[in-house]
């Protein structure tokens, strides 16, 4: 059973939040926290992941995931933001936070950006505030021939790779992307491509 924590000073939001985390891992437990304050009271090590926005009441975005990420010290925290200068976010990232995702992606995308963060990989933006799982250049070009239906086979020919290097880089887009077969995966990026 997985312990999230939601921080968020809107209700709707957390309503919103709790909702997809519940959609998918039914059996959770899920706490709040309205301001930060409260977020670095109720976070520790036993909560698996901390979902936290960046502005709330108590502190500024910094200094309240820095607390967070110092002190509570939750398993994964993914910072969430509707409204931060880049300047915010390159200091919030380099607190070693686990994800960025934006509020205004949908649900699907953050199911994807927080089982990413529970396999162990990390959820980030490529540019500006929106969220998409990093893929390698090499992993990207392998993306794209797996969007167009190719065979490992035609992959290694078209990119020149032996086959064992396409079966290493398919088995990467996965681990990223948490998909069980290669048309999971290609949902998942199509579905994250367009929402980014």
């Amino acid at each position: 059973m997985l312990h999230f924590l939601i921080c968020d000073d809107h209700a709707l939001m957390r309503q919103a939040l709790e909702g997809t985390i519940l959609l998918h891992w039914p059996s959770s437990t899920v706490q709040f926290a309205t301001d930060f304050p409260s977020a670095w009271k109720l976070a520790s090590s036993e909560i698996d992941v901390c979902i936290c926005d960046l502005k709330m009441p108590g502190s500024d975005p910094v200094n309240g995931i820095k607390s967070l990420m110092q002190d509570a010290k939750p398993k994964k925290l993914i910072a969430i933001s509707g409204s931060c200068d880049q300047h915010t976010i390159n200091a919030v990232l380099e607190l070693g936070v686990h994800g960025l995702f934006d509020k205004s992606l949908d649900g699907n995308v953050l199911e994807a950006a927080i089982r990413v963060v529970l396999s162990g990989g990390t959820f980030f933006p490529q540019s500006g505030p929106v969220g998409v799982p990093l893929l390698t250049d090499q992993q990207k070009k392998v993306m794209d021939c797996l969007c167009q239906g190719k065979s490992n086979k035609e992959i290694a020919k078209d990119l020149s790779l032996s086959p064992s290097t396409v079966n290493f880089h398919v088995d990467g887009i996965l681990q990223r992307l948490t998909a069980k077969n290669r048309a999971e995966a290609v949902s998942k990026f199509r579905a994250l491509a367009q929402a980014g």
